[in-house]
């Protein structure tokens, strides 16, 4: 558990203890906000892992090891750089062209991308990873269980 500040006196103190009162707010709401910094450059709405090395990654279903997704950029993030994902709600981006409605997984073919089939060509290898599915063409909702080992 971090330390949180009852009563900041410099900007660093104050960003954090905005960010615990954000996080419980999106807790409440139904939207779960989580941070990381960035291992590569990130762009929003690219699908993201954890790697060993404890940064944020663009995840990959093509092999187990990268594909076990956490969430969906909100923003762009600059190699080494911190930056927000949601595990859990709505992510808007306007650079999408989605199928509303339909269920949008990771992809195996280009990392941190989603499509509408999950990928099947490296047997034995790929995992089936459901992001989320489509309010519109521009809104996901991130919902991401456990994947599935093809």
């Amino acid at each position: 558990m971090s330390l949180i500040y009852t009563n900041p006196k410099t900007w660093p103190q104050l960003r954090q203890v905005l960010q615990q009162i954000s996080r419980c707010l999106s807790d409440f709401f139904g939207i779960l906000i989580d941070e990381g910094v960035a291992a590569q450059a990130i762009d929003a709405g690219e699908v993201v892992y954890i790697p060993s090395a404890g940064n944020i990654d663009l995840a990959d279903a093509s092999a187990i090891a990268t594909g076990r997704a956490v969430g969906v950029a909100r923003e762009n993030i600059a190699s080494g750089a911190s930056g927000e994902f949601v595990s859990n709600g709505k992510v808007t981006n306007t650079g999408w062209s989605l199928t509303p409605g339909a269920t949008y997984f990771l992809s195996g073919t280009t990392p941190g991308a989603i499509v509408t089939a999950p990928d099947d060509t490296t047997e034995g290898t790929a995992v089936v990873q459901s992001v989320g599915f489509a309010l519109s063409a521009t809104e996901l909702y991130v919902h991401i269980p456990p994947p599935m080992q093809y």
